[in-house]
């Protein structure tokens, strides 16, 4: 049972260092060692699978986000500069909250516009997760139709058929086995 004179922890968001990276996490108190652990995993995992479905344009994007926090930090660490400043040429108390609103709505306008960022790079990795699922969806149809013509390959009556229903379904195979060939090659490649 908790104690009710003792006040809980302030539920706000802290930096938590993840391989090097500093990250916000919204919480009260510090992270036990498995809790650490398990963020850590967490977000190794998230990293790997964002990495692995769309690593141009998530890199790009990462590297737009990076940039943001790095403004962001500086930004802040800027105006502590300008808000202590104040404070010693006493245009301002230490604890005045009037300057201090001040400050603190520009680092909200700006941890904005970080947030916007990471909801662009969540739709586009959702977008990429869904024509992937279509295209896997097509490439099973394909084999599916490959399988049909093999059917029919083994219950034609005359072996030309046979062998037509055979190559066309190796072809079909084939073509479904290969890698896909960048937008740049297939725009140039003449067409019949």
């Amino acid at each position: 049972m908790t104690d009710p004179n003792q006040a809980d922890p302030e539920d706000t968001c802290r930096p938590v260092t993840i391989d090097g990276e500093t990250i916000r996490v919204r919480g009260s108190g510090d992270l036990a060692e498995e809790d650490q652990e398990a963020l850590t995993a967490l977000v190794r995992a998230a990293k790997a699978k964002m990495t692995a479905e769309a690593p141009d344009q998530i890199g790009a994007l990462q590297n737009r986000l990076r940039l943001a926090h790095e403004a962001r930090r500086e930004k802040e660490r800027h105006l502590d500069d300008i808000r202590r400043a104040l404070c010693n040429a006493g245009s301002m108390q230490d604890d005045d909250p009037y300057g201090h609103a001040d400050l603190a709505d520009v680092i909200r306008q700006v941890a904005a516009a970080d947030e916007e960022m990471v909801g662009e790079l969540n739709e586009r990795v959702t977008g990429l997760d869904r024509r992937a699922a279509r295209a896997e969806a097509a490439l099973d149809r394909v084999r599916a139709f490959a399988d049909r013509l093999n059917e029919y390959a083994e219950s034609a009556l005359r072996t030309e058929h046979r062998t037509i229903y055979a190559a066309i379904a190796a072809d079909v195979r084939a073509k479904a086995a290969t890698e896909p060939v960048p937008a740049a090659e297939t725009a140039s490649t003449p067409t019949d």
